[in-house]
């Protein structure tokens, strides 16, 4: 029956649930309690060995190796000696093998942790004594196993990151065990694998198992030796795969074992495995979907990298003393080239046996051989480079590898995407999964196949052809075939030269013409539709050269084999067909008519079904200002932006193109008023006004500006008819932010089409943005596009920002409190190095965004000083305009983000240029310029820290300062000496440092004084330390 200390571990284990939680939390106390008691240990001995419970038995040894990590060096020598006789007496004990394993693992993870300690002088016959214990029978080899593996894993690997301490304790267990032991350990190996390897196979297989973690690091001769080595290949042919994996991963771990080429040949020839390997040319060993296949291929890899590697360490050697012009010893020489020779011979030998891995079934098997294929092809090519040949046997196994990776390289021949694509969710994520799971191991195969067309361009081009051809004439092709042989023809057009590739007359050009003119099997597939369009993209020139073909490739992107075939091709298909346009449009004139009228369904479809699920199949999102919060991307709607590089180049007849836009456009204006009229109350009006709105912003893409405005103003009006329309969307959908998020991203788009065109309704358009319901983010796009307002038009913009200046700035200083930290500290505090202690995710996200809107007002009034009408500013109300040059001083002066000072002290340094003639003259502005400029931004701000001056930013920040420093000197003279002479001493600066400082500024130019702030800086940084 329990008593309490075995009732309080057992509750303390329950996992069922049926102890309360509070009886559960009170078990835990008592637990934790008895083990910080003086003299714990000793309970934990007495109850390991008397207790018929098996958690009090694994609690105890559980809590003697936390005694043991913790205080076991404090103990006295009896009382460690006491531990160590109890541990020896449990593992020697043949009452061990009635345990269950995970009490053996315990037990064995307890005794490392002492020999870790003990090991040599406090225990050294500790080795010894496991040793005799494991000739005591199977159940003693298992333990004596556990333990070995236990020593490896928490003390000796390095796989596993470990602190100093434990690293030093690491190499110091290793050297002892050299020095000591690991002679008469190795030799226990030998004489258990051997006695166990027909009576107990399994007990056998364990040994090996131990015997593999430890031959990275012990003397090789003690595995590596005939009898040793005699023992593993006869246990290659034992009916127990488990020990033939085991010996396979013996032979492995002495393969890669580090050492000098020459001696890694010699330990290659005398363990006879080249013989060995090459026979599995034939086929591997075991049966198919076996571990034991899996093992024999990565010990043919291994072996087939390290003579590779061997190979090309000898080679470089040769090449190297050539190089610096130093003879080799006629000896070496020799010794070196029959070394190349026989690495050479190694290669040719295995090859068969690594093509029979390569065709493998199991991608776990084909794919261990791929990482030496990519090694030998880089080799050859850096041979190539050297000599401009490849041998004829090199070139042999290229062509069998390209022959070889093509199974590997399908998709399996019962794939489950279908002809058709759809069906139920479970099959759609099935599909999705084969396809990851393809695309991964193509990742490798294609570098592979790219290298193997560097190294031989012309083989690989007739390859890929020969094969074309077989799998498009004949109509019983796979889906599978038919998609690789395209993908490899694409991906042959990233690996051809520029003369090879030349599109038309070059290599690749009739490849890519057989696809068009032929009937491709499965097009409608949706692999093989989109390989075919990604090759059309690729090889667009080819079209170029022979344009009869433009109507079949065209056609590709419009029927069922693109733009109508499933949605994920259709997405695509939109995307590369907007590329193809864009490559292709004057070649493509003749058909714009017949093309138009193929697309009027499909635009109206696209534009009638709004499909905002997050696609960015070609990463389309709007170039520009920085895109707009929340916009969603619809990669569809390319097609209306290659309908407008069709219709929108000046070749194109005036009137036709007027009429061409028009078909285009009143559809979709149709659609914005028909929504506009109902409202919100139609769910759906949002998504349809969105959509209308990017296919116009998409169309106007085609049309150049010059065009739109000089040449061709009637075109400008029809866009400037659109803006008008779309300037009552936000006012009748002023609470929807995808929608808003839209119209600026329209007003962005129409900026760059029709230029001056927007000026007259520019300001209704900052009106209906800047409502009062807007919040930062809202602001934040506001700001964005003020920004390029000012960049495109300049001076164009008065009368627009004398109204909206003061707006904004209330908009701002409204969002950004009297409470805002204007250090940046909140927004970004990883760079103050402050904490973000016990914010809330939705707190700091508020802060990033308020750190985001000072940021673009930095960023607008940079833009307004240097690009701006910059009297603007002198003519809207003075406590706007100080409200700004606040702000941009407390930027300059404090904020974490060098980048941010960079700009605000730029802004000021421009200011204090061109406004130097109003300083006498106003009072206020010459203490603002003295004080907060020359003062808090350009000396407390640089000279107080919290700036690295090893920072590229930092250093361009200090070029600002001393540019500022220098205009505010020119400006203000001895007036700002004299208040440097107040500044300086108030900061800690001894009196020869302030006059060498003010002497810097007063006689020295921009980049001396940069360099000084610099060496001033890194002195304060130093005396920090």
């Amino acid at each position: 029956m329990a008593d309490d200390f075995e009732k309080a571990v057992l509750l303390s284990f329950d996992q069922t649930g049926a102890v309360e939680r509070g009886l559960k939390e009170q078990a835990v106390a008592f637990c934790n309690n008895v083990k910080i008691q003086q003299g714990s240990w000793r309970l934990f001995l007495e109850r390991f060995r008397s207790s018929g419970f098996l958690e009090v038995k694994f609690w105890c040894l559980q809590a003697l190796q936390e005694f043991v990590d913790s205080q076991f060096g404090i103990l006295a020598t009896d009382d460690r000696n006491v531990i160590k006789s109890s541990i020896m007496g449990w593992v020697q004990s043949s009452d061990i093998s009635q345990q269950p394993a995970f009490l053996r693992n315990k037990l064995s993870q307890l005794t490392a942790a002492v020999i870790r300690l003990e090991y040599p002088d406090g225990w050294p016959s500790c080795f010894s004594d496991l040793i005799s214990a494991a000739q005591r029978g199977r159940s003693a080899v298992d333990i004596f196993c556990r333990i070995m593996l236990a020593i490896d894993s928490d003390v000796i690997t390095l796989e596993i990151p470990r602190s100093s301490e434990g690293n030093r304790m690491s190499m110091q267990l290793k050297d002892a065990m050299r020095d000591h032991c690991i002679g008469d350990i190795a030799e226990a190996w030998y004489q258990l694998a051997s006695t166990y390897s027909l009576e107990d196979p399994d007990t056998a297989g364990m040994v090996l198992k131990t015997v593999q973690r430890y031959i990275g690091w012990i003397d090789i001769g003690l595995v590596a030796n005939d009898r040793f080595i005699h023992l593993l290949y006869s246990l290659l042919s034992s009916t127990n795969s488990d020990l033939q994996e085991a010996a396979v991963e013996c032979l492995t771990e002495v393969l890669v074992k580090g050492m000098d080429p020459l001696g890694k040949l010699e330990l290659i020839q005398k363990l006879r495995l080249v013989a060995c390997c090459a026979q599995w040319s034939g086929g591997l060993p075991g049966a198919e979907g076996d571990e034991l296949q899996v093992k024999s291929a990565r010990l043919l890899a291994a072996l087939a990298q390290e003579v590779l590697e061997c190979w090309k360490q000898v080679k470089n050697r040769l090449v190297s003393f050539k190089a610096v012009g130093l003879n080799f010893d006629k000896e070496l020489a020799k010794e070196a080239a029959a070394a190349v020779a026989t690495c050479e011979g190694i290669v040719d030998e295995l090859f068969p046996a690594v093509m029979t891995v390569l065709q493998n079934d199991d991608e776990t098997v084909s794919m261990t051989i791929v990482p030496f294929l990519t090694a030998y092809v880089t080799k050859l090519k850096a041979e190539q480079k050297r000599s401009a040949t490849v041998s004829d046997n090199a070139s042999n196994h290229l062509k069998r590898t390209l022959d070889g990776m093509l199974k590997c390289a399908s998709y399996p021949s019962d794939s489950a995407i279908l002809e058709q694509n759809g069906g139920t969710e479970v099959e759609m994520a099935a599909i999705k999964e084969e396809q990851e799971a393809v695309e991964d191991r193509r990742r490798d195969l294609l570098t592979l196949f790219k290298n193997i067309a560097r190294v031989m361009m012309s083989p690989t081009v007739q390859f890929v052809d020969s094969r074309l051809g077989a799998t498009l004439c004949n109509p019983e092709s796979t889906f599978q075939d038919v998609e690789l042989v395209l993908t490899l023809l694409h991906e042959l057009g990233e690996a051809a030269s520029d003369e090879v590739a030349k599109q038309g007359c070059g290599a690749l050009g009739p490849l890519v013409l057989k696809v068009v003119r032929s009937t491709v099997p499965h097009a409608s597939h949706s692999l093989v539709a989109l390989a075919v369009l990604e090759i059309l993209v690729r090889y667009s020139r080819v079209m170029q050269q022979h344009q009869d073909v433009l109507p079949s490739a065209v056609a590709n992107f419009i029927d069922g084999r693109g733009m109508r075939n499933s949605s994920e091709v259709s997405v695509r298909a939109c995307y590369l067909f907007m590329r193809f346009i864009k490559a292709l449009r004057s070649n493509l004139r003749p058909l714009t008519a017949s093309l138009l009228t193929s697309l009027e369904p499909f635009l109206k479809h696209v534009a009638q079904t709004p499909q905002f699920d997050g696609m960015l199949v070609g990463g389309t999102r709007q170039q520009g200002a920085a895109p707009p919060s929340t916009v969603s991307t619809d990669d569809r709607m390319c097609v209306f932006e290659a309908v407008g590089l069709l219709i929108g180049p000046e070749d194109v007849p005036s009137d036709r193109q007027r009429e061409l836009v028009v078909a285009v456009l009143e559809p979709l204006m149709r659609q914005i008023e028909g929504c506009l009229g109902v409202g919100a109350q139609q769910p759906t009006s949002v998504a349809l006004v969105q959509q209308a709105l990017e296919g116009i912003s998409r169309l106007s893409k085609g049309f150049k500006q010059e065009l739109a405005t000089n040449h061709r103003p009637e075109i400008g009006q029809l866009f400037v008819q659109a803006f008008d329309e779309a300037l009552l969307i936000p006012q009748t959908f002023p609470d929807s932010k995808s929608l808003r998020a839209r119209f600026i991203s329209f007003v962005h788009r129409m900026v760059e089409t029709i230029g001056t065109l927007t000026l007259p309704y520019l300001p209704m358009t900052l009106q209906v943005l800047m409502h009062q319901n807007s919040d930062t983010r809202d602001t934040c796009d506001v700001l964005a596009l003020v920004n390029q307002l000012i960049n495109r038009f300049r001076g164009s913009l008065s009368e627009l920002l004398l109204k909206a200046l003061p707006a904004i700035q209330a908009e701002v200083h409204g969002k950004l409190t009297p409470e805002w930290d204007w250090s940046g500290q909140h927004a970004q505090p990883a760079r103050s190095g402050a904490p973000a202690n016990g914010l809330s995710p939705v707190l700091m996200e508020e802060y990033r965004e308020r750190g985001e809107l000072q940021r673009m007002y930095y960023g607008l009034l940079h833009a307004l000083v240097h690009q701006g009408p910059l009297d603007v500013l002198l003519q809207i109300p003075q406590s706007c305009l100080e409200a700004m040059l606040t702000a941009l001083a407390q930027g300059a002066a404090t904020h974490v983000d060098p980048s941010v000072r960079r700009t605000c002290v730029h802004a000021l340094g421009t200011l204090v240029r061109e406004w130097g003639d109003r300083i006498n003259a106003d009072q206020g502005f010459k203490q603002f310029i003295l004080d907060r400029v020359g003062g808090d931004a350009c000396i407390r701000g640089v000279l107080q820290g919290g700036l690295d001056p090893k920072d590229a930013a930092t250093v361009s920040f200090l070029e600002e300062v001393a540019a500022c420093l220098r205009a505010v000197h020119e400006k203000c003279g001895y007036e700002f000496l004299a208040r440097l002479s107040l500044i300086l001493p108030s900061m800690g600066m001894p009196h020869d440092i302030q006059q060498q400082f003010i002497s810097q500024i007063q006689q020295t130019d921009t980049k001396q004084l940069k360099n000084y702030l610099k060496s001033t800086l890194q002195k304060l940084t130093q005396v920090a330390r």
